[in-house]
Order: C-alpha cells, then sequence, then structure tokens
C-alpha cells in the first residue's frame, strides 16, 4: 500500500481503484446470489442473508482502507491487512461453494422421467429376480450341506458366501426366510443332527469327542444347543436311543 498526503494524483488514484475494487466485487458477489437462489430447491432463507452481510462487510472493509490511506499508521494497517485478506478468502469460499450448488442442482427443464412401472408388474419382477436368486442358492447350500462344511469348527456366514460365491445378504436373508432361523442357529440344527446320526451309529462314543467332530468347540456348548433343541441333554438321549440290547 502506498503511502502518501490527500493533494497527490497517484494517491488519490489508488484510493479511488480500492473502492471501485471492493464495491466492484460487492455487485457480482449479490448478483450470482440472487441467480443461486432464483428458481432453486434449497432453503432462501439463509442464502437471502449472505448478500446483506457481504455488503456490510464490504463497506466497513472500504471505510477502513480510506481511513488507512489518509491516516497511515503501521498497527493499523497490519489490522486493515488481515481484516481485508479475511474478508476476500472468505468471499472467494463462499462463491466456490455457491458454484458448487448450483451445478449439483437439477435442472429446472430436464426432461420428464419415465414413469414407473406400476405395482403389480413391479412386484412380479421382484418375484421373478429373488426366485431365480433362490434358487442358485438353493442349490449351492445343497451341495455345501452333502460336503458337511458345517461341522467345520468356527464357520461363518461370511465364510459359506465366500465359499459357493452367494452375496452375504441374499444368503442371510434365504437362511432367515427357509429355515425360520439365523445363520448359526441353521448351523447347529445340522450339527445336532449329524450328532444324532453318530450316536445311533456308534452308541459308545464320548460326548466330548462327538462335540468335537461335529464342530462345536466344546461339550458344554454342544450339550447347551443339543437340549435347546431336542428338549433334553445329549447323555439322556444317547441313553434312550440305547439299542435294546444295552438297554436290559
Amino acid at each position: 500500500m502506498a503511502e502518501g498526503k490527500p493533494g497527490e494524483w497517484f494517491y488519490y488514484i489508488l484510493v479511488s481503484c480500492y473502492v471501485i475494487q471492493f464495491i466492484f466485487y460487492t455487485i457480482i458477489y449479490i448478483h450470482i446470489t440472487k441467480i443461486l437462489l432464483k428458481g432453486k430447491s434449497i432453503e432462501a432463507a439463509n442464502l437471502k442473508k449472505y448478500p446483506l452481510r457481504t455488503w456490510a462487510a464490504a463497506f466497513i472493509i472500504g471505510v477502513m482502507g480510506i481511513v488507512a490511506e489518509i491516516y497511515p499508521n503501521y498497527i493499523y494497517l497490519q489490522i486493515f491487512t488481515l481484516c481485508y485478506t479475511v474478508f476476500f478468502i472468505s468471499l472467494g469460499i463462499q462463491y466456490h461453494n455457491y458454484s458448487i450448488i448450483v451445478s449439483n442442482e437439477p435442472s429446472v427443464n430436464k426432461e420428464p422421467a419415465a414413469p414407473a412401472a406400476a405395482p403389480a408388474e413391479q412386484h412380479h419382477s421382484e418375484e421373478k429376480r429373488h426366485g431365480q436368486n433362490n434358487d442358485v442358492i438353493k442349490e449351492k447350500i445343497t451341495q455345501w450341506e452333502e460336503s458337511k462344511g458345517y461341522l467345520k469348527l468356527g464357520v461363518t456366514i461370511q465364510d459359506l458366501s465366500r465359499e459357493i460365491g452367494v452375496n452375504r445378504t441374499y444368503l442371510s436373508n434365504y437362511i432367515n426366510e427357509t429355515y425360520q432361523t439365523n445363520f448359526n442357529g441353521w448351523v447347529n440344527d445340522l450339527r445336532i443332527e449329524e450328532a444324532k446320526q453318530k450316536i445311533i451309529q456308534s452308541p459308545d462314543i464320548n460326548l466330548s469327542d462327538l462335540a468335537e467332530m461335529v464342530g462345536f468347540a466344546d461339550q458344554a456348548h454342544f450339550s447347551k444347543q443339543f437340549k435347546l433343541k431336542e428338549g433334553i441333554p445329549p447323555s439322556v438321549w444317547k441313553k434312550d436311543h440305547r439299542p435294546p440290547k444295552e438297554k436290559s
């Protein structure tokens, strides 16, 4: 900023340029804001405050600049420079943000969207699509059951999803709807059925070994899940299903 005394032509040119500059930027800002407010779906109440605030801030900055030119003072010039810088940085940021909002706002002259499918047609389409998905999931789950993948200790729905190549969400929904239980409940049912078959085939089998064989981490968890499903502990079920010769 140049220092000078009133009466010097160069001094007056600088002051005039400065005044013209902040008036010019303020007018542009107000103009852009009006364009943004016209026909936009965003809340206009908040945006309408910005032109007034900007004009007030620009007016204050302008007066400060004129005072700084007429009565130059080092400390005052530092304060003015800081205010001047903050003002124009803020103005630039708001201008940038408004340009983004304008570009993201839907155009008024867009062609009408294609009519949505009728509810009946949409429902039929959904049923057809999900029916095809369910057939694929059923086939892959059947193969997984036949290979007894559920006997693996710590198997999760994520493991099954990756193994059979089915989306986890689709798989979870299918299990919930088909078996009326979640993945863990379904797997535990399969393991308990497997345990019952092994007890029948080998009546003297140790329950601790059996629990490990069918995928449970320990006998206590196995006994708890078995009782939840069958209503009796595995030891009682084992005793009740001994061959007739061994019962006597």
